[in-house]
């Protein structure tokens, strides 16, 4: 995968692994990486809200500096 994405759009990627809470860890790498956005998929097979957002994703969203797609 990481090889696809150099090779594709010339990004390289790089792996950050952290422990804690994740929607923390998220927000906290975000912020000190100075991202302008911040991608995550949706799991699937939920209702309602969490069909778009899952829970996961709204702890992302709420009280981060940095946009959510």
């Amino acid at each position: 995968m990481v090889k696809e994405t150099y090779n594709t759009y010339k990004i390289k990627p790089h792996v950050i692994v952290k422990t804690g809470k994740v929607a923390r860890e998220i927000k906290q790498v975000a912020h000190d990486l100075k991202a302008m956005l911040v991608i995550m998929k949706t799991a699937g097979g939920k209702k309602g809200y969490k069909r778009f957002f899952g829970s996961l994703s709204i702890k992302v969203m709420m009280g981060s500096d940095v946009p959510l797609l």
